[in-house]
């Protein structure tokens, strides 16, 4: 058995020969046999030009599938080649979420376009889904689901579903009751319905559990519901319980895995938008963001040494600013580590007290350990008794105490150090 890199990789192996023949037949007849998830992985792998060329070449039907599960960069580089009409077939082969997300890549002028295309019924259920901001319940629902009258029978429930459903129809979680004026009263799994008898009340068999959310909430208080309740879909309603659509798992899982791709980034300093384009200069824009705060802070560091340099003795200087590098490197890791709750589960929150509590005392037994090491060395043993009570003053200010252990001392010390590291030259 082959894992799916590997298996990937093969078939890109085999896609590169097809398409050094020139045989778009064989093209044709690799890609029938193909996973549409696989379609994906080999259009995200191969050239602009060679991803063009195949796109024309599959089905509609394939094609409206692949695109919707192409990354978003690569996604956008396959839309700029279609023109409004061709976006339009994409879209009539989608259902009504999954189209929006094609909408949003392009330029809202172009999608009004696309849009005054499709048939009537898809415009009227595509239209009111755009004015939901892509990170909200409201982005991530479907509008296509089942509901029954929640005061009906079963027999008269399962006619319904007969009637609602079509073959396009892949997966249904829950049956969803309503009322008379189309507001949510419970969930029936389909399971229920089929060993309930055909008289049975649907009211009676609802869960006894009702999960909701509203269309405007954030897509991760979505994903952290699922993940608590453990839910195969919820059910999204307005401020008056009427049902506006659903978000399944598989909406999730996208959502957490842009989550984590967010929290990567943010980790590297840097956004998604570097990677989505090839531009140097918009690249180089965004790191910039958190680069010249930090240029600003080293200047900023930089002019208060020069400004208290006529305090320093000129050998207690040098020793400054040869390790003012390694200091402020190592100032800068346990700062780094010192947020443990950055990248939890949001849902989780932790007083700022008891976050700190363990970092702290780790990072100032490192950093003190770290930047105390220079003053074991000679050449510090002999400047602290010869630097000025004000340089050494002054010095302990600008450094920080840690950092003044290693090139000062309030008073000299009687004993003489007995450190193994140390040289027979200290008088520590």
């Amino acid at each position: 058995m082959t894992d799916g890199s590997t298996q990937t990789e093969e078939l890109i192996d085999r896609l590169r020969t097809l398409l050094g023949s020139a045989d778009d037949e064989a093209l044709r007849a690799f890609f029938a046999e193909l996973h549409v998830a696989d379609i994906a992985d080999c259009l995200e792998q191969i050239e602009a030009e060679e991803r063009s060329r195949i796109i024309f070449l599959l089905p509609p039907r394939t094609t409206a599938e692949a695109i919707v599960l192409l990354e978003e960069a690569v996604r956008s580089d396959v839309l700029d080649d279609f023109n409004e009409e061709q976006v339009s077939e994409v879209l009539k082969e989608l259902p009504a979420d999954d189209a929006v997300d094609v909408l949003d890549e392009l330029d809202d002028e172009v999608a009004d376009k696309v849009i005054e295309r499709l048939p009537p019924e898809q415009k009227a259920v595509v239209e009111p889904l755009r004015q939901y901001d892509e990170d909200t319940a409201g982005g991530l629902m479907n509008p296509d689901y089942i509901s029954v009258p929640a005061e009906g029978s079963v027999i008269d429930a399962v006619q319904e579903i007969q009637r609602l459903t079509d073959e396009e129809t892949e997966e249904v979680y829950y049956i969803y009751c309503v009322d008379a004026d189309g507001r949510l009263k419970g969930v029936v799994p389909p399971m229920r319905l089929i060993i309930a008898g055909p008289d049975v009340s649907v009211k009676d068999l609802l869960l006894p559990d009702l999960f909701t959310v509203r269309a405007e909430d954030d897509q991760e208080a979505v994903k952290n519901m699922f993940e608590k309740y453990d839910l195969a879909s919820l059910p999204v309603v307005d401020e008056d319980d009427r049902m506006l659509g659903v978000i399944t798992h598989d909406d999730v899982l996208e959502v957490a895995e842009e989550e984590a791709d967010e929290d990567m980034y943010h980790m590297a300093g840097t956004d998604a938008e570097e990677f989505a384009t090839a531009s140097i200069f918009h690249a180089a824009g965004i790191r910039a963001r958190w680069l010249l705060p930090c240029l600003a802070g080293t200047f900023a560091a930089v002019v208060a040494i020069l400004f208290f340099k006529p305090q320093f003795h000129k050998d207690i200087f040098n020793i400054v600013v040869v390790f003012l590098t390694p200091i402020a490197a190592m100032g800068a890791m346990p700062a780094s580590r010192s947020r443990p709750s950055s990248f939890a589960p949001k849902q989780q929150t932790t007083p700022w007290h008891t976050a700190l509590a363990p970092p702290l005392p780790a990072n100032f037994v490192s950093s003190f350990s770290l930047q105390s090491a220079p003053g074991c060395s000679p050449a510090s043993a002999r400047l602290r008794y010869s630097t000025p009570a004000s340089s050494r003053v002054n010095m302990a200010w600008l450094l920080s105490a840690p950092t003044s252990n290693s090139v000062v001392s309030p008073r000299p010390s009687a004993r003489p150090c007995r450190s193994p590291s140390c040289s027979p030259a200290c008088s520590r």
